[in-house]
C-alpha cells in the first residue's frame, strides 16, 4: 500500500516485457529461473514491473505500429530512439502507475544501459541498481559487430528502405544479423564444448542456411527461429540505441556522469564474456567507489560467455 516494494526490470535487446510466468499455464519468461515466487526477484515481497522497450516490436510502440497519420506502419519513418528515451518511457509508466520511487532498477546488456540510464537520469526514484554484464558504453568491437548486422539487414534485398510491411520481410538479412550477434554471446570455450566433438556431425535442421558444420546448423537454428518473432527494423532500431549510449569514455567522464546516482548499486560481470567484459563492469565499480558510492561487485566465474 505504500507504494514502495516496485522492482523495474528491463529487458535485453532481443527480450520482451515477458520476464516470467504469470501462472503455472503461462507461457515461460525470459527469465524465470531469477522471477517468481521464492526466487531471487520474489513477486510475493515485491511489485516487478518489465515492460516492452520503446522501439521494440512486442507490445510498447515500435516501427511495426502503425502511423496515426498514415495508418500504415512507421517502418523507415520511425524515429530514431536512445537509451534515454526508452527510459523517459519506463519513467511515464511508473508515473501512471502512482510509484513515487522505485525499489530497485534490474537489467542486463541492453537492459544494464537502461539501469544505469535509470540512476544516473532519476536518482531521487531509484533507491538500488542492479546492473548486470553491461558496460558504460559499447567497446569498439561490440559496436563492429552491430555494424555489420545491421548493413546485413539494410542490404538485403526485402528490406526495401524499411517499408517490407505487408510483402515478404528481409529474413535473411535479420537471420545473419541474429547469427552474428549471437556468436558475440557465446565464449571460445562454450563454443569448443558445444562443437568441437561433433563438429562434422551437424543437426539436420530445416534452413536454406549452410549447415555442413554443428556450428553452422546451430547458428541457422538460432537465426531462423529469431526472424519467426523478431521485426527486422526494430533491430536496427535497439541496437543503435545501444551503441549510442555513452555515460563517458574516460574514468574522469564516467565519474562525472555517475555522481549523480544515490543509490545503493549491484554490478556483476561474467568472467567469459566478450561483449561486455568484466573489465567494463570494474570501471563502473571503481568510479563508484572513488566516488564513495555504496556498491558491491561480483564477477561470476562462468564458461557461457554473455
Amino acid at each position: 500500500a505504500a507504494g514502495d516494494n516496485a522492482v523495474l526490470i528491463c529487458h535485453a535487446l532481443s527480450g520482451d516485457s515477458h520476464v516470467a510466468r504469470h501462472e503455472a499455464e503461462d507461457d515461460p519468461g525470459w527469465w524465470d529461473i531469477a522471477v517468481g515466487a521464492g526466487k531471487a526477484i520474489d513477486t510475493e515481497k515485491y511489485f516487478v514491473i518489465c515492460s516492452n522497450a520503446l522501439g521494440g516490436c512486442r507490445g510498447t510502440t515500435g516501427p511495426n505500429s502503425a502511423n496515426p497519420a498514415t495508418g500504415r506502419p512507421y517502418g523507415a519513418d520511425f524515429p530514431p530512439v536512445t537509451t534515454g528515451d526508452l527510459v523517459e518511457t519506463q519513467r511515464r509508466l511508473v508515473d501512471h502507475l502512482g510509484i513515487r520511487a522505485l525499489r530497485a532498477v534490474v537489467g542486463g546488456s541492453m537492459g544494464g544501459h537502461q539501469a544505469l540510464a535509470w540512476a544516473t537520469r532519476h536518482p531521487e526514484r531509484v533507491r538500488k541498481t542492479v546492473a548486470l554484464a553491461t558496460s558504460p558504453r559499447l567497446t569498439t568491437q561490440a559496436l563492429a559487430f552491430d555494424v555489420i548486422g545491421r548493413n546485413a539487414i539494410l542490404r538485403d534485398p526485402n528490406f526495401r528502405g524499411g517499408q517490407y510491411y505487408g510483402g515478404p520481410a528481409p529474413g535473411v538479412g535479420l537471420a545473419l544479423a541474429r547469427m552474428l550477434g549471437h556468436i558475440t554471446y557465446l565464449s571460445p570455450q562454450a563454443m569448443k564444448e558445444k562443437f568441437e566433438a561433433d563438429r562434422l556431425t551437424p543437426r539436420d535442421v530445416p534452413t536454406e542456411f549452410e549447415k555442413r558444420f554443428s556450428v553452422g546448423s546451430y547458428l541457422a537454428y538460432q537465426g531462423d527461429k529469431f526472424v519467426e518473432r523478431f521485426d527486422a527494423n526494430s533491430y536496427v532500431t535497439l541496437s543503435l540505441a545501444m551503441d549510442l549510449f555513452d555515460l563517458g569514455a574516460t574514468p574522469a567522464e564516467l565519474a562525472e556522469t555517475l555522481r549523480r546516482a544515490t543509490c545503493e548499486w549491484l554490478v556483476v560481470s561474467f568472467s567469459s564474456d566478450w561483449l561486455f567484459p568484466p573489465e567494463q563492469s570494474r570501471e563502473i565499480v571503481s568510479a563508484l567507489l572513488d566516488l564513495g558510492k555504496p556498491v558491491s561487485y561480483c564477477n561470476v566465474q562462468s564458461s557461457c560467455g554473455h
